[in-house]
């Protein structure tokens, strides 16, 4: 018996794509009353997705849902325990290395103790020279600064903490302001990460699953678009992973903003191709006045925003 089969055993309706009128419904997705936003069984909203093929379960209204929250809501007299018993090929318990992997974030700690970005002079001029504010990245994204007393190879570098979509700490990267250094990005050692940096999106955890995003390359890309309010994420490089373009799928707008270097639009093509295959469009927008959009000018990045947005 699958996962639908089993919430519809126990009384709840799910509807596929055409199957009810006046509402909308996901290809690929079955849809719901959610029971955390509404009363159980009584919703008139079907805001709750569970995935076809991967049973997942997102809602449009909160977020992401796990299936204890939802067992609660619902009020079954299953534990979740004994649902992996009951169906273990559709959700396997927590493994003893997971589990201690962890109990172990806590313990997780990057090699440096950056200064704050605004006690830094030098690295809020090189951030203004690119067209951001200091103090919002400071805040929002909490950008720090390296300066001379870091170890080699890493003096004179902007130091970006990266987090999952849960908002824990999990990897770093950096990025020099001295112009002369040809090593621009450093980022972490595989030893030295709780979650390898290509495993996750940038400012992911910033960003819900709304109905569009811009998928950028570069975390300067990213903040600048996210600097005028449009939602983004950077993928740190021009090619993706498989767990990139899965955290990918649920949204139904997606637009491509990489840079315009020949090779880069040759990934962007297949990209757009696979990503095709799941719900939902992606289109790929080419920057015009700059190499890339770290650099666009003001016009054109609001005539992005009025596109996506």
């Amino acid at each position: 018996m699958e996962l639908a089969d089993y919430l519809r055993s126990h009384g709840v309706v799910l509807y596929r794509h055409g199957e009810i009128k006046d509402k909308h419904v996901r290809r690929g997705w079955y849809s719901m009353h959610c029971p955390i936003c509404e009363p159980p069984f009584h919703g008139s909203h079907l805001w709750l997705g569970l995935r076809e093929d991967a049973n997942v379960f997102y809602c449009w209204n909160h977020g992401r849902c796990r299936l204890t929250e939802l067992f609660r809501a619902w009020g079954f007299s299953d534990s979740p325990n004994e649902f992996y018993q009951w169906r273990p090929a559709i959700i396997q318990p927590v493994s003893i290395e997971e589990q201690n992997s962890r109990e172990s974030i806590k313990e997780y700690k990057t090699p440096f103790e950056p200064l704050k970005l605004l006690d830094s002079p030098y690295h809020c001029q090189y951030i203004i020279q690119r067209r951001l504010d200091p103090v919002r990245l400071q805040e929002r994204f909490q950008v720090g600064a390296l300066n001379h007393l870091t170890p080699f190879p890493y003096k004179w570098r902007l130091f970006f903490p990266i987090a999952d979509k849960d908002g824990v700490l999990s990897t770093w990267q950096t990025r020099t302001i001295d112009s002369r250094n040809p090593y621009r990005y450093l980022a972490a050692k595989p030893e030295q990460e709780r979650i390898p940096i290509k495993n996750i999106l940038y400012g992911e955890q910033y960003v819900d699953y709304y109905d569009s995003i811009c998928i950028c390359e570069g975390v300067f890309d990213m903040l600048r678009l996210d600097s005028i309010g449009i939602k983004s994420i950077a993928t740190f490089g021009k090619s993706l992973t498989k767990q990139q373009l899965e955290k990918l799928i649920p949204y139904n707008r997606r637009y491509i903003c990489f840079d315009n270097e020949r090779k880069t639009q040759e990934y962007t093509r297949e990209i757009c191709r696979t990503l095709a295959m799941y719900n939902g469009t992606c289109t790929n927008i080419e920057v015009e006045s700059a190499n890339d959009w770290s650099d666009a000018d003001n016009d054109e990045l609001q005539q992005l925003a009025a596109e996506v947005m």
